[in-house]
């Protein structure tokens, strides 16, 4: 960094063996690259990575960060812009502390060819919420409690700008929304039933980490029930005078047995980001309700909160 705080950043975008360098934006902290690249890959099952650097004329280059994104989210060869925040080294991933470095905003688009694919990508990074950051991820929380007294509309809204805002931190804040969940729960069959901060913010981070997930393990089951000729309305209001309830009750039981095999077959699948978060919950839990089996509250918020909306 460059006296008076700015930097003067590039970035090098790297993809099977191949390197691509932006040009250098001298003296801030918010670049606008606008650059495309393409790029000839042979398949999709390995990650596309962008390091972030700041040029330093008389000496050593400093590195500001890293990202990496799986080419395998963008096999539906849409256009897709995504906010991506920087890492640093491994050593510094896995401190307890962490330093907020900006993020990264790409357009990632996959065009199948014969000849392998292309990839073009767009992007620019930014300090410029890294004082916001720091207020929301303070030790005391006290912004993140005053932000949440909001209801409804507005609450889901902030979820998703909160979420967004501290990936890297995202289970610090989560798991102080889980404990106050918690701490006010007296009765485990209510526990994460509620809109609460804590239930809307982890809707927001399934819906921006889970679209790939639902995708690959449940879209060929939905498929296949639009196909088939079996039929699942067990409602006695709705059902259709041709229809045989008992037989659409059977149906759903076979169709749900299906899917939660499904489901749990692709456990190693599922999102680790969610897995430190789990964790807390099963932790904090199992110390206020011990007697309470904790598979069925990390389940039923799973399917609560994510599968049932997806």
């Amino acid at each position: 960094m460059d006296f008076g705080g700015k930097s003067d950043p590039y970035a090098e975008v790297h993809v099977e063996g191949k390197t691509a360098v932006t040009c250098v934006v001298e003296k801030t902290l918010n670049p606008v690259w606008e650059q495309d690249f393409t790029f000839d890959v042979t398949h999709l099952h390995q990650d596309i990575v962008i390091e972030v650097w700041d040029e330093d004329k008389f000496s050593k280059n400093d590195f500001i960060g890293i990202v990496r994104f799986p080419l395998t989210r963008l096999k539906d060869q849409l256009l897709h812009h995504v906010w991506l925040e920087l890492e640093g080294t491994p050593e510094e991933e896995e401190s307890a502390v962490r330093t907020f470095r900006g993020s990264v905003l790409v357009e990632l688009l996959f065009d199948r060819e014969e000849e392998g694919a292309d990839i073009v990508l767009n992007n620019c990074t930014s300090h410029t919420y890294v004082p916001l950051h720091e207020l929301v991820v303070a030790e005391d929380m006290t912004l993140v409690r005053a932000l949440c007294s909001l209801e409804g509309r507005k609450l889901e809204q902030l979820s998703r700008a909160l979420v967004s805002l501290v990936r890297g931190n995202i289970t610090k804040l989560i798991s102080h929304l889980i404990d106050q969940d918690i701490e006010k729960t007296r009765d485990t069959a209510t526990l994460f039933r509620d809109n609460t901060p804590a239930t809307k913010m982890m809707t927001a981070l399934f819906r921006i980490l889970c679209d790939e997930y639902i995708h690959r393990t449940l879209d060929i089951l939905i498929k296949g029930m639009l196909v088939q000729d079996s039929t699942y309305e067990v409602d006695p209001a709705r059902i259709c005078a041709d229809e045989n309830i008992a037989l659409n009750k059977q149906n759903l039981v076979n169709m749900c047995k299906i899917f939660l095999v499904t489901i749990g077959h692709s456990a190693e699948d599922f999102p680790s980001e969610f897995r430190p978060i789990f964790a807390h919950v099963k932790k904090v839990v199992e110390a206020k309700f011990p007697d309470h089996p904790i598979s069925v509250v990390i389940g039923g918020f799973v399917f609560l909160r994510f599968l049932t909306p997806a």
